[in-house]
Parts: structure tokens; sequence; C-alpha cells
């Protein structure tokens, strides 16, 4: 894949969840979950939690060596941040 190709990958929809635009970002790059555990030093079982929805909320070291991989643009993690932490914010 040329670089031009992946540099130009989208932005969180509305509401999408962080684990699937991380799953959509990686399968959409052509990157295996195995080529993601080679480029990112992530455990298999972190990167599966995190793309399946178990782990919601992933360090920010962890989220630095995913986006960095997938060469994701940097305003999208504030995008789907935002509604992590909106959605678990209590009513009083």
């Amino acid at each position: 894949m040329r670089r031009a190709e992946i540099s130009q990958w989208r932005l969180p929809i509305p509401r999408e969840k962080l684990s699937a635009y991380i799953h959509s970002a990686r399968l959409g790059r052509g990157i295996s979950q195995d080529e993601m555990v080679r480029g990112t030093e992530l455990s298999l079982s972190t990167l599966r939690k995190i793309e399946n929805g178990t782990t919601t909320n992933p360090g920010l070291f962890t989220l630095h060596r995913i986006w960095h991989k997938l060469d994701l643009p940097w305003d999208a993690l504030g995008q789907v941040t935002q509604e992590l932490t909106s959605s678990r914010r209590r009513t009083p």
C-alpha cells in the first residue's frame, strides 16, 4: 500500500466507538492482528480486547502505538475519546 493511500483515512462517524474505529481502520489498511502486535509491541490479547470493546478506555501509551501503526489522524483520537467520555457521565 502506498503512503498516500494510508494517510487518507477517514475520521470517526458520529457515535462511533473506539473499538469499531480501530477495527475498521486496521481492516481498511489490510493489516492483520499479528502485524499489529509486531508493529505496536502490544499483546494479541490486549489488541483483541480493544477491538471487541472489552477494554473501552485503553491508556494513552497504548492508543499512541495503535494510532502510529495505523497512521490515523490525531484529531480522530479526540473524537472517539470524547464519545467514550460523554457516554460514561452520570446524571445527577
